[in-house]
């Protein structure tokens, strides 16, 4: 059975982007399908796109938040530096990046999140390449993470946040962060922004040259310690995200800069989100509308995202007493060459949390690597730094327990406060090519309790729908007192099915040389069909690489680009030229260098066990190569006849090939 444990209600009020979620927050505990039970669920609130916003808040019981104490807030008193300055203005140290402007979309949430992501890699000096400044493609993180992959094989075939507009209807802190730890996130001079269009080529889709690894959220900051937490954090890792009430009414021109404050609404009406760069304790409430001024001095320097022609060039003053301030988030980020392969199923991240004794996921490595991470969403539900357990398991090959096997790892330690964590590992874990591993996590809080796990489950709300899927036998469940395991796929939730937890398993990186097959194959795709131009870019990065004047993030990129291009002058076709080094060898299943009839029966197997529900125990790569049909429609009987038609042509010296390939 399970723990049917009910969040406080108290509790779930300012502290939690549990709250976060812009999804469900939190439903409390799952049952089996055949059962039913009892949750409490927090969602997002639909909020129309004015004064060019496009945030969508995070929606808890207004009536519980005058219970919430200063001690229930994460940030209560956490400030790292013992002493900081009255006045603090980003924009003198150099560290931070252009004012952009959204347009008429409601991408002001992409324009923060990313701004942020910018100022922290100016900050803490992580670019991964010489450049004036970054600039990072909110066209990707919005298009990329409402729009569903295509490609049946794919691991996270269907997820998607599902919305009018492509990301441009609004959006949080929350749903970026689920792109930006597992894909990551293009530079802008790949994918530039050009507002909602109807479709993007599938190429660019992961491409990355950064990737989140670690955010942290809090709801609301209503003392001065929590203040001096937020400034602390800015110090620290450069802007901070915010979201608050705006309404051009609101703004106030004092004759030297731009001020704002309202009283009407607070963050439950919130409806734009900005940036954070400075403060000022004592500027003062007089430059505030004379009709509409707060009690006390002091105020946040903001970057907004509305071009630099508007407001101060771009920037503004908002009061610390705007009740509406809210959803303060801070993020890290790396080059995306600083890690390896990245395992997941949550494409479209997480709906709800409950309170499990364990959640797992088992992978397959698609190459010899070594795990060094372990990434998770920590619910603010469990308070500040609840205590991780992580296990990481060697399996055996049929098994539906994601602890039957050596364990080959395990290490406990504190999560800290609500956002996405990595959790670098004490001893990097060797995998061999095709072996299957879990990552099986749990927490605990404070008081000793179950943690919150984060995990997909079908939600609907007023302005999007979070769509997933999952195959059998990819994530575990743990029920509360119980030593077996059960499939996500079979279990049900408050509001739907459940499919995936949430994990990561990231590999470290391997010092390679430049791989420059794929950028080699698009200048020759480019060449042969007449494209001068476009092969001209690719055999110019070709030559840099040769001297060792470019990297391989941006090899990659500029590769996806450019085979975006030679798609929509119909050259190329998405997948053919999609994966990796365009070195597939179809029907060749257990990669032997041979097509037998072995492949046959492998992909005849593979094709019974999806059908009966069960996992194949099969990499992505070997169901490409099972794929020989093309029809990207699955593993089916016709691919494993097509595989022996070609073995049986081969053993009799006949011409073969596999002709829909």
């Amino acid at each position: 059975m399970f723990h049917i444990s009910r969040f406080p209600a108290q509790c779930c009020a300012a502290i939690c982007l549990i709250a976060a979620l812009p999804l469900s927050a939190f439903a409390e505990t799952a049952v089996p399908i055949t059962q039913t039970i009892q949750t409490t669920t927090e969602g997002i609130t639909e909020v129309a796109d004015t004064n060019n916003g496009g945030y969508l808040p995070l929606t808890v019981a207004e009536e519980f938040a005058d219970n919430i104490t200063d001690d229930d807030l994460p940030l209560h008193g956490d400030s790292t530096l013992s002493q900081l300055p009255d006045a603090y203005d980003m924009r003198d140290l150099g560290v931070i990046t252009s004012v952009k402007d959204q347009g008429l979309d409601g991408m002001c949430w992409a324009f923060a999140t990313l701004g942020a992501a910018e100022t922290y890699l100016l900050h803490n000096g992580t670019l991964s390449h010489e450049e004036a400044e970054p600039d990072l493609s909110e066209e990707q993180v919005g298009y990329y993470l409402y729009t569903p992959d295509p490609q049946p094989l794919s691991p996270t075939y269907y997820d998607a946040i599902l919305q009018k507009n492509k990301g441009a209807t609004g959006g949080n802190a929350l749903h970026a962060s689920f792109f930006l730890s597992t894909v990551g996130i293009q530079e802008e001079q790949y994918l530039p922004y050009q507002g909602y269009i109807t479709n993007h080529s599938e190429y660019q889709r992961y491409t990355a040259a950064y990737r989140m690894t670690g955010s942290e959220m809090i709801m609301s900051v209503r003392t001065e310690s929590e203040r001096n937490a937020i400034k602390s954090r800015m110090l620290e890792n450069g802007s901070v995200y915010v979201a608050f009430r705006s309404n051009s009414l609101n703004y106030y021109d004092n004759g030297t800069s731009y001020a704002y404050y309202q009283s009407d609404y607070t963050y439950y009406g919130a409806n734009h989100a900005v940036l954070l760069v400075g403060w000022d304790d004592h500027y003062a409430k007089e430059n505030f509308d004379p009709q509409n001024q707060p009690a006390t001095d002091g105020a946040w320097l903001v970057k907004n995202s509305w071009g630099d022609g508007r407001l101060d060039d771009g920037y503004f003053w908002i009061s610390y007493a705007d009740e509406s301030l809210g959803e303060y988030a801070t993020f890290t980020f790396e080059p995306r060459d600083a890690s390896g392969n990245i395992y997941f199923y949550d494409n479209a991240g997480y709906s709800t949390a409950y309170s499990f004794d364990a959640v797992a996921n088992v992978f397959q490595a698609e190459e010899d690597e070594t795990l060094s991470r372990v990434g998770f969403y920590q619910c603010s539900a469990n308070g500040a730094n609840p205590q991780y357990t992580i296990q990481i398991y060697h399996l055996q090959d049929d098994t539906d327990d994601p602890t039957d096997g050596d364990l080959l790892l395990e290490t406990t330690g504190h999560s800290g406060y609500f956002g996405y964590q990595e959790i670098t590992l004490p001893e990097p874990i060797p995998l061999q090519k095709g072996d299957r591993f879990s990552v099986v996590l749990s927490l605990q809080t404070a008081t000793g309790k179950n943690g919150y796990l984060t995990v997909e489950e079908d939600y609907t709300a007023s302005a999007y729908t979070m769509q997933f899927s999952a195959q059998v036998g990819q994530s575990y469940i743990l029920e509360y007192n119980s030593t077996k395991w059960a499939d996500a796929t079979t279990m049900k939730g408050d509001m739907g099915n459940f499919h995936n937890v949430n994990l990561h398993a990231i590999m470290a990186p391997k010092e390679t040389e430049l791989d420059t097959t794929q950028l080699t194959a698009v200048a020759a795709c480019a060449t042969t069909a007449g494209e001068t131009e476009l092969a001209q870019q690719a055999n110019a990065l070709l030559e840099q690489a040769a001297v060792g004047t470019t990297t391989q993030t941006q090899l990659d990129c500029t590769a996806a680009m450019l085979l975006d291009a030679l798609s929509q002058k119909e050259v190329v076709t998405y997948p053919d030229y999609a994966y990796e080094n365009f070195h597939f060898t179809w029907g060749d299943i257990n990669e032997d260098g041979n097509v037998t009839v072995e492949d046959a029966v492998l992909c005849l197997t593979t094709y019974a066990r999806r059908s009966a529900k069960l996992s194949s125990n099969m990499r992505f790569r070997q169901m490409m190569q099972c794929d020989v049909k093309g029809r990207l429609d699955g593993i089916t009987v016709e691919d494993a006849v097509e595989i022996l038609t070609y073995y049986a042509r081969k053993s009799a010296n006949l011409p073969v090939s596999f002709s829909d390939r």
